[in-house]
């Protein structure tokens, strides 16, 4: 991707339209979902071992927004036997993700291309829990605006025990870019996440953003 398309895309409400109809501006996207499918074990490896080291790995629930191919959440499934949510706003992308999962299971997976709570209240009602072991935001939040962020978080801080963050994170000592760096810890705290890990981002590194891979647990 150009370092122009990247300049645009950091913009948040330019980024949403972007991801929402890549399949149009982009015509090759269904060949890259197939492409880093194949390599999903590179990514869900990672949360694996999150998980592994973090959770009860008997029944585990996961949601991801923005899960584009699911390649995470298949992985994690694979290794886990997880039920799992994924949201993408991307069409091409959940249907992708639903022939996907079909192929190789009868139950334990959602897709759709909204954030609908009361959907995601029944899936966890389906599968006799009350919240999520782990919640996935992956390279998404920084599309959103301040509010839809504080209404999100609303939402689903009180549906799960574990948050992952990999995003921009605000720095002092990143003097300017194009996108924006939020406070996720100070956000998080709100609603009683702590990080209990902190990582260099899984994404390629660059002196214009501050990113890291962050895990934040519920503080009891």
């Amino acid at each position: 991707m150009s370092n122009l398309i990247k300049n645009i895309l950091s913009k948040g409400w330019v980024s949403r339209i972007f991801w929402k109809n890549r399949h149009v501006f982009q015509p090759e996207f269904l060949k890259y979902l197939k492409s880093i499918q194949d390599d999903y074990r590179s990514k869900s490896s990672y949360f694996n071992e999150l998980i592994s080291k973090y959770m009860d790995q008997n029944e585990i629930l996961v949601l991801e927004l923005g899960c584009s191919s699911g390649s995470a959440l298949y992985g994690i499934k694979e290794k886990t036997n997880a039920s799992v949510f994924g949201i993408d706003i991307n069409r091409k992308a959940i249907e992708f993700c639903i022939r996907n999962f079909s192929e190789r299971y009868e139950e334990g997976f959602y897709f759709t291309n909204k954030y609908d709570e009361e959907e995601i209240l029944r899936f966890i009602n389906d599968n006799n829990r009350k919240e999520f072991d782990l919640v996935i935001f992956d390279r998404v939040l920084y599309c959103l605006e301040d509010d839809e962020i504080v209404n999100l978080f609303k939402s689903i801080c009180n549906l799960t025990n574990y948050i992952y963050v990999d995003d921009f994170f605000y720095s002092d000592n990143l003097k300017t870019s194009t996108y924006k760096h939020r406070k996720w810890d100070e956000l998080l705290a709100k609603y009683k996440f702590i990080s209990i890990l902190d990582n260099k981002s899984m994404y390629s590194a660059s002196e214009v953003v501050f990113s890291r891979s962050r895990l934040y647990k519920k503080a009891k």
